[in-house]
């Protein structure tokens, strides 16, 4: 540490070792590993076909191509259930590619254990031009149970693009990462 100007023993400041914040003495923010979770965590699926429209899963990145020749709804499973609570939440579609047509993005969930899934944020129509690709919305729900991803495309709806999406609390949508952002394993994997 270097000083500038006459210190004796009574008042010289006190030394921190680097990397030794925060402190109660040098109190700084901590933005937590776990306030930047994605809930969306889909199961890896194969290359598929669905009324024309071709379809795979790898890491949470939906690769989709084709022109629909039906409406279709189509619902991911999550590699692990994901149940939320009342709260805040921003979904994200981070969208990259073309789309013309109807195509909405949705999280599905319901309100008591193992009933059936109905929307619980609809992201609206990805191809409007006026849609952003990001939906904030309140739960007002004590609980959701059993929530997933999924979308929707009408008949001759044509794409040829990928979707990261991203399902956060908060109002803020933040950059998608491949590590499911937020999640952080020690050396035993845990």
């Amino acid at each position: 540490m270097l000083l500038k100007g006459t210190y004796t023993v009574d008042n010289i400041p006190t030394y921190e070792q680097y990397g030794a914040t925060p402190s109660s003495n040098y109190p700084s923010k901590i933005k937590t590993v776990g306030s930047n979770i994605n809930f969306v965590n889909m199961e890896d699926v194969d290359k598929k076909t669905s009324n024309g429209m071709v379809y795979s899963i790898k890491n949470n990145v939906l690769t989709i191509k084709g022109t629909a020749t039906a409406n279709t709804t189509l619902i991911f499973n999550s590699k692990t259930q994901v149940n939320l609570k009342a709260n805040t939440y921003t979904l994200n579609a981070n969208k990259n590619g073309s789309l013309t047509g109807v195509f909405g993005y949705y999280i599905y969930g319901s309100t008591t254990p193992s009933s059936t899934k109905k929307v619980l944020i609809d992201g609206g129509n990805l191809a409007s031009s006026t849609n952003t690709g990001i939906k904030t919305q309140i739960l007002t729900e004590n609980n959701y149970y059993d929530c997933c991803f999924g979308i929707y495309f009408a008949k001759n709806c044509t794409t040829d693009m990928t979707l990261t999406p991203k399902l956060e609390m908060g109002t803020e949508a933040t950059p998608w990462s491949p590590y499911r952002n937020g999640q952080c394993r020690n050396r035993c994997g845990e």
